[in-house]
């Protein structure tokens, strides 16, 4: 995918920056993160190559690994109005191409499905999210509370500050780099990175 944005160069320079990252170490923990990469990253592979039902079935994956799995279905809309004329023009079925679009939320519908058998509760992966702070709320409000966790109810140099500090950073930078480049990157790239912010800013967790 970074070849196909900006060459070998950039490619190689994505890679390092991944591996560096602070939070890179997650990658590398018995956490869902890693998989969940590799999913989007080869269903934005799939789109890109035009086989469509292979990248609703990684959506699939993706929205089984994680519930943010399911906002694949808007950058696959993005993508096949992109290629509308490329399909056209060889004389495909768009209809054909739509459908598998509607394999992405499935997994999530699944996982739904699992944890109403052991609970009861088809929902429960939302509602358990209250014990660890998170709530659904507008997105700036998010950083308000970061702000004024910081600046007015955390001691000075205390770990609670110092992580809300790196949380907010971490936020506002990539918000600045999804503005500065949703006219650099492909449509449904900018449109994935759009809505995964969206979707983190409107159920923030405060330390």
């Amino acid at each position: 995918l970074a070849v196909d944005v900006g060459g070998e160069e950039i490619a190689q320079r994505t890679l390092l920056y991944l591996c560096i990252f602070p939070t890179a170490f997650f990658f590398f923990a018995p956490y869902n993160e890693s998989l969940f990469l590799f999913l989007t990253a080869s269903a934005f592979l799939a789109l890109r190559r035009q086989r469509w039902w292979l990248a609703g079935l990684l959506g699939l994956l993706a929205s089984l690994t994680r519930s943010a799995g399911v906002l694949l279905m808007l950058p696959y809309i993005v993508e096949l109005w992109m290629t509308r004329e490329s399909i056209i023009a060889s004389r495909q079925n768009i209809l054909l191409r739509i459908l598998p679009v509607l394999l992405i939320p499935v997994g999530t519908a699944l996982y739904a499905l699992y944890c109403w058998h052991i609970s009861g509760n088809l929902l429960i992966f939302a509602s358990v999210q209250s014990h660890w702070g998170r709530h659904v709320t507008w997105p700036w409000l998010g950083i308000w509370y970061s702000l004024t966790e910081i600046f007015w109810f955390q001691p000075f140099g205390s770990f609670n500050e110092v992580h809300n500090i790196i949380d907010l950073s971490a936020t506002l930078a990539f918000i600045a780099l999804a503005i500065v480049g949703r006219n650099k990157l492909r449509a449904s790239y900018s449109i994935w990175l759009g809505v995964l912010l969206f979707y983190i800013l409107i159920s923030p967790s405060i330390a």
